[in-house]
């Protein structure tokens, strides 16, 4: 876990094993500006497996609101939706004062984790779109209701399930492609914060120019590739988020992004 401070904004990376920043200080800092206090999570349907459904869900039983007073009948009230995705996740201040200050997460975390696989996907994800629990820079269950994923910018990966020439590397583990000093090109032009997963036993040369980049965009001035300001302002989450904060009322839920996703980017 990884914090970013500037002045009053802080924002909390979630990161694992083998992931790499591939952005400035002064990159995240717009980007997490931009972001608005949108949480940036990940958000696909979660299997049935993932779950027991002999417990139950909602806020009460789950003992989710150790101070009853501090939060709303509604919240009190309220059922955990059920969402999946990466680990990896941006969480604003907000949020994360919420998860450790107002919200227990002892038995929530205790329950999901009598599941034997992929445990680690369910827990802030399912928090994300729940909307009567109400976690600060939350998203909604909408979406997926309506069958549409929600992207993130936190971390960029690519799954391959074919042959290892769908990686530039030509190296694949675990369904993904390590990445090698040949990605180095589309790394520079990804919107994502950071890329999973660079091996240094395998290529260390694509950390190491990594880090170079970053060197020269922070002290030396280096404008390679600017943000794309426009992506991260017109994410999905992110509009939800802002007009929650603002509300406008000709803001209708659009669960298609504006842009084209980065997932979409031409690759290998």
């Amino acid at each position: 876990m990884m914090p970013l401070r500037c002045g009053a904004l802080i924002k909390v990376e979630i990161k694992e094993n083998h992931d790499v920043i591939i952005k400035s200080p002064y990159e995240m800092v717009t980007i997490f500006e931009l972001l608005d206090g949108a949480n940036d999570v990940e958000i696909t349907p979660c299997p049935e497996d993932r779950l027991n459904p002999n417990k139950t869900w909602d806020a009460r039983s789950l003992r989710l609101f150790p101070n009853e007073s501090a939060v709303s009948e509604k919240q009190l009230n309220a059922s955990l939706s059920f969402a999946k995705g990466a680990v990896q996740a941006s969480l604003s201040r907000a949020a994360v004062e919420w998860l450790v200050l107002t919200a227990n997460l002892t038995t929530l975390i205790q329950q999901i984790n009598e599941m034997p696989f992929g445990v680690d996907e369910i827990l802030l994800e399912s928090l994300q779109i729940s909307d009567d629990i109400d976690m600060p820079g939350r998203f909604t269950s909408k979406c997926l209701a309506q069958g549409q994923n929600t992207d993130f910018i936190t971390r960029m990966s690519h799954w391959t399930y074919g042959e290892k020439e769908g990686c530039k590397s030509r190296y694949i583990r675990n369904a993904l492609c390590v990445l090698g000093v040949e990605d180095l090109h589309s790394l520079s032009q990804y919107p994502n914060i950071m890329a999973n997963k660079m091996l240094p036993e395998f290529d260390y040369a694509i950390v190491e120019c990594v880090h170079e980049m970053i060197f020269n965009r922070t002290f030396l001035g280096q404008v390679d590739h600017p943000l794309d300001t426009e992506y991260y302002s017109n994410m999905v989450n992110v509009k939800y988020h802002k007009n929650r904060k603002r509300p406008d009322p000709s803001y209708v839920l659009n669960c298609r992004p504006r842009t084209i996703e980065w997932q979409q980017y031409p690759y290998p």
